[in-house]
């Protein structure tokens, strides 16, 4: 039988091969289930984009207008904080609209999935919806309170 042998304060102490070969089994079990499901975070960054809500425009603004005019960008680089933030918008909670939603956007919010996949949702006075406009929740006061930075 093999064993490893430790010195703790002079004596020595040895490490059955069993025990060795249990740890090894556990830590690679450990390993691959962090592997397979991936680190605890969902998202690794989002990128807020406000225009104030009460602000005038000719037209409805756009995804890529608000993107291009905002007042406010907010960027979050950190995958917990990021993840935090996606939470708190409560996605699942989206429901399915029976026609597609064409609306005036003043706030867009781009979050960007582990590996990379870019995720963008918008938001009126009412609503949070998806880009492709098929999904929806309400919105209360203290949401839209939420991005008004300076007042």
């Amino acid at each position: 039988m093999f064993s490893l042998q430790v010195t703790q304060r002079g004596d020595p102490l040895k490490i059955p091969t069993t025990l060795l070969l249990s740890l090894a089994v556990v830590l690679s079990c450990l390993a691959g289930a962090e592997a397979k499901t991936g680190p605890s975070w969902e998202y690794e960054r989002a990128t807020i984009y406000f225009v104030p809500w009460e602000m005038l425009t000719r037209s409805n603004l756009s995804i890529a207008d608000v993107r291009n005019t905002a007042w406010v960008v907010i960027h979050i680089n950190n995958p917990d904080y990021a993840s935090r933030f996606a939470k708190w918008l409560n996605l699942d909670e989206l429901k399915n609209a029976a026609v597609p939603v064409e609306t005036d956007k003043r706030l867009v919010i781009d979050l960007v999935r582990q590996g990379g996949t870019l995720e963008t949702y918008y938001a009126n006075k009412s609503a949070l919806i998806s880009s492709d406009s098929t999904r929806s929740r309400a919105i209360d006061e203290e949401f839209l309170r939420r991005f008004e930075i300076v007042r």
